[in-house]
């Protein structure tokens, strides 16, 4: 299953600027308190004035670019996917220490789904796929996952998550619009 995320808005979410290639755009993935995700696309410059509604999932940055060539708009998906896993623990580190949960330290309740979890379970097998990410360790079960991001000489480890079909039901439903 690849996991791509959506094409860009048209105007900023902070302003009514319309977006035109060289733009400088920050895209922020939130979760609402109901739950449910959205995608905020704003200007780099309205980025500090920008007051998100909900908790940031994780953000990219990237220029717009008139992609006449099909190959290169493809790359610059995988390089969206690939920003969105890598802020994915840069949120995590700010907002929650190292662990998963509510932001606030607390863990996530006994047979919730958490959807950052699930998320970085998957974005990380797709950029595995891709061979962006590397294995460190040999897969298991009862462990997390260590990874290898040569780009960054950055290593992570991913949850180990029991990848139910309802937990990746759940996280395809939300991000439906988005992926």
């Amino acid at each position: 299953m690849d996991w791509h995320l959506k094409t860009i808005s048209r105007q900023s979410h902070a302003s009514d600027h319309r977006f035109v290639a060289g733009d400088a755009v920050i895209s922020y993935l939130l979760e609402g308190e109901d739950g449910e995700i959205s995608r905020a696309d704003v200007l780099r410059d309205e980025g500090e004035r920008f007051s998100p509604k909900g908790k940031v999932l994780g953000w990219w940055e990237q220029v717009l670019r008139d992609y006449e060539d099909e190959a290169e708009a493809k790359r610059q998906a995988l390089r969206t996917t690939e920003g969105f896993f890598l802020s994915l623990f840069e949120t995590a580190d700010e907002v929650a220490g190292a662990g998963g949960g509510d932001g606030e330290g607390n863990a996530a309740a006994p047979g919730a789904v958490d959807t950052a979890a699930v998320l970085k379970v998957l974005l990380a097998a797709a950029l595995e796929r891709k061979r962006i990410l590397r294995p460190i360790d040999p897969p298991a079960n009862d462990r997390p996952q260590r990874y290898f991001h040569p780009a960054s000489e950055r290593r992570f480890e991913i949850p180990a998550v029991e990848l139910t079909p309802e937990a990746v039901l759940r996280v395809r439903e939300q991000f439906g619009s988005l992926i």
